[in-house]
């Protein structure tokens, strides 16, 4: 038992394990913009090479790319937040937020049958209550995107660093990985990616 649990533990695939939940812990954040800047860049590629055909510099290139797809996108989102937040100011400050709607009780109250309007001005502090909670709810929501502000911005320069990498070296990340392995160490993590695959 004791030396089947230190094969276990001593196993490339228990390493690779580890390492591989390490990795994940400390990239998670951004883990998710890493693979759309991925994904973005398997389709911005063959624009990059088509303009690399006219402009000899692979950099300048794929920056171009860059400015010619992503960048609208991210431009076309912030537009579209800018354009909720500014269309909830005005309808707020328009309506003013308290909505006070005693003063409609008897308007309301003309219009319902004579049994109901006893209970008019329940019906109307439910439907205030209703809105202000509904309120509450899209002003919390703005709040804590202004709030995660910072973090989106890391994620959209992560975006745009790991779409220019992918789309300039993307084919050469095989070799960038085992160019971190050392040399005395080649035949372990060798062995590792062998096992790994044979399960």
């Amino acid at each position: 038992m004791k030396n089947k649990l230190k094969k276990t533990i001593g196993s490339s695939l228990f390493i690779a394990a580890i390492l591989l939940i390490i990795s994940l812990a400390v990239l998670m954040p951004v883990l998710n913009m890493l693979l759309l800047g991925a994904v973005i860049a398997y389709g911005i590629r063959p624009l990059s090479n088509k303009i690399q055909s006219k402009i000899k510099f692979s950099s300048i290139s794929t920056i171009i790319s860059i400015i010619i797809v992503v960048i609208p996108l991210i431009l076309i989102f912030a537009y579209t937040i800018s354009v909720i937040m500014e269309f909830s100011y005005s309808f707020v400050s328009s309506n003013h937020i308290s909505l006070n709607l005693n003063q409609y009780t008897n308007i309301v109250n003309k219009y319902l049958p004579s049994e109901i309007q006893s209970s008019g001005a329940v019906i109307t502090t439910t439907i205030n209550q209703i809105i202000n909670d509904t309120m509450k709810i899209v002003f919390n929501y703005f709040l804590d995107f202004v709030k995660s502000l910072p973090i989106i911005m890391v994620k959209i320069f992560v975006l745009l660093s790991s779409t220019f990498y992918f789309v300039r070296d993307g084919h050469k990340i095989k070799e960038y990985v085992f160019s971190f392995i050392p040399e005395e160490r080649e035949e372990f993590f060798s062995k590792m990616i062998i096992e790994i695959k044979t399960g």
